[in-house]
């Protein structure tokens, strides 16, 4: 690690993502997560009192049955195919009509449904923020970059991409967006995966334990509360990191090549190497060196790591306080 320069350096001050920002994609993204459960929670509820020959929510299979349905749906109707969720590739030789009963062939109809929702929603809500993030952010850096006396010419003269009227961002940035939307969307509909397996399990005590109906709807119910809670997770890592990238792409465009490590203390997200970073100057193009048995030795940027909130204030160059 570098030790602080005793150089006075002109840095900009680093600021967190916006809080009401992220609380409202928090619940966007809890009503998406939604989609899925309240289909599962429904077939669970149904698959209770049925016969054990119409049951497939418990079925190894089950999930290659919903997407081979979805794709057969999205083919039929000219769906985009990013709109349909894919966790597993279908195992050869798995025919719907010819492996399940009607019953179990209109759940998993409903289910693929509910998963090309929840995949276009996913996508959808990804966009939404990705888009607000960077409107913030930009609008926020340019600020701080005038209080600094860096002139809003030098600023238009490096970031040519209009955004909204009177509003640009880096050439380097709006090129690297659409990937950050795909991770954002990857990443939400890799939670449906859990909420599959929590009915599953649920279904599966309910049979095995005698348990009612009521029983059974009670116990699904919390999966509302669970994807409240993994909404706000997945929106507080989601804003930091895309806040953290949005900086550091218009800093790059700007010539800025350093940058002060700021740590940003939090309940489940404080590494120790992150406490020792905190106001080291390192290469904006490297990152520091993380020794951590997480990373093992690799170089690392503010808020890269998994819900790592830490920040960063950019060193000014010369040039732009000429």
């Amino acid at each position: 690690m570098r030790r602080p320069t005793n150089k006075r350096l002109k840095v900009i001050p680093a600021f967190e993502p916006n809080a009401g920002l992220r609380a409202e994609y928090a619940r966007k993204l809890a009503k998406v997560l939604a989609i899925w459960t309240k289909e599962l929670r429904k077939q669970a509820l149904l698959e209770l009192s049925a016969p054990p020959e119409d049951r497939i929510l418990g079925d190894v299979n089950f999930m290659a049955y919903v997407q081979s349905e979805a794709w057969a749906i999205k083919r039929a109707e000219g769906l985009d195919r990013d709109d349909v969720v894919v966790i597993d590739a279908m195992p050869p030789g798995l025919a719907l009509d010819r492996w399940l009963s009607p019953a179990q062939r209109k759940a998993v109809m409903a289910c693929a449904r509910a998963l090309i929702k929840f995949g276009f929603e996913a996508k959808k809500v990804s966009h939404w923020f990705c888009r607000k993030m960077l409107y913030r952010t930009s609008a926020d850096m340019v600020r701080t970059l005038e209080r600094a006396h860096v002139s809003k010419a030098i600023i238009r003269q490096k970031w040519q991409v209009p955004l909204i009227k009177g509003q640009f961002i880096s050439k380097q940035t709006a090129q690297q967006l659409p990937e950050q939307i795909k991770w954002m969307t990857e990443l939400i509909t890799k939670l449906s995966a859990a909420s599959t397996k929590k009915v599953q399990d649920e279904l599966a005590d309910a049979l095995q334990n005698g348990h009612s109906y009521t029983k059974l709807r009670n116990r699904l119910m919390t999966l509302e509360h669970m994807d409240e809670a993994r909404a706000e997770r997945v929106a507080r890592d989601q804003g930091c990191k895309l806040n953290q990238f949005i900086q550091q792409e218009n800093a790059r465009a700007l010539g800025i090549t350093q940058a002060k490590w700021i740590h940003v203390p939090g309940m489940y997200s404080s590494r120790p190497t992150h406490v020792q970073m905190h106001g080291q100057i390192f290469d904006l193009n490297k990152g520091m060196r993380d020794d951590s048995p997480e990373v093992g030795g690799a170089y690392v940027l503010p808020g890269q790591l998994p819900f790592c909130r830490c920040i960063c204030q950019m060193v000014l160059t010369d040039e732009l306080m000429e």
